[in-house]
């Protein structure tokens, strides 16, 4: 029997999986760095909403103004919150994923049909 031949197959798709996880780290890394361009953007935007509405004040009605500059709050925490939690992700994931070796030659054949 060629033990050879499992292991090669084992290794094929072991380096699969591994090429996978290091797309999804990337692609995570892309959208960390959209939420935290979005929640830049957004914090930019509250600030320009309450200078635009200080300066209104008692000039015109700025309750809509207000009511907006709330919800440009509450979007940039939810921003803030999911790239807090996608870089968490990705930091645990990077950290946690390292390059197995197949070093024993002690692997059930049980194993090696769960891949």
């Amino acid at each position: 029997m060629n033990w050879g031949q499992p292991w090669e197959e084992i290794n094929r798709k072991v380096d699969l999986i591994m090429n996978a996880q290091s797309d999804i780290n990337a692609a995570n890394t892309a959208i960390v760095a959209l939420l935290t361009d979005l929640a830049a953007q957004t914090a930019a935007i509250g600030v320009d909403l309450r200078d635009l509405s200080a300066k209104l004040s008692g000039v015109v009605d700025t309750n809509a103004l207000s009511a907006t500059v709330e919800k440009v709050q509450g979007v940039q925490s939810a921003l803030d919150d999911a790239v807090t939690s996608l870089t968490t992700e990705a930091t645990a994931t990077s950290t946690s994923t390292s390059t197995p070796t197949s070093t024993s030659t002690s692997t059930s054949t049980s194993t090696a049909a769960s891949f």
